[in-house]
């Protein structure tokens, strides 16, 4: 890859994302009757808008927890964004 990283280095980086949605997604289930589920849809689509600036800063000097620090921030907003849309 650009940065260098073996296949395992890059699945580590971007598993943040998967593994928040996984654990989120049922809190955000059990809770979605206390929220209006457009403004939970509109809370994603807000963090996943920042997140993307966020990435839009990184070169190729940036290092592993830089670019896993948003795929956190990105696997809240995805359990917000998938679990209303069911």
């Amino acid at each position: 890859t650009t940065l260098g990283y073996t296949a395992e280095w890059a699945g580590l980086a971007t598993a943040p994302v998967g593994l928040l949605a996984v654990v989120l997604s049922p809190l955000v289930g059990k809770n979605l009757h206390r929220m209006d589920l457009r403004m939970a849809v509109s809370f994603a689509f807000i963090v996943f808008a920042w997140t993307s600036f966020w990435f839009a800063g990184f070169s190729t000097d940036s290092t592993f927890w830089q670019l896993v620090e948003p795929r956190i921030v990105q696997g809240i907003a995805i359990a917000f964004f998938f679990i209303p849309l069911n």
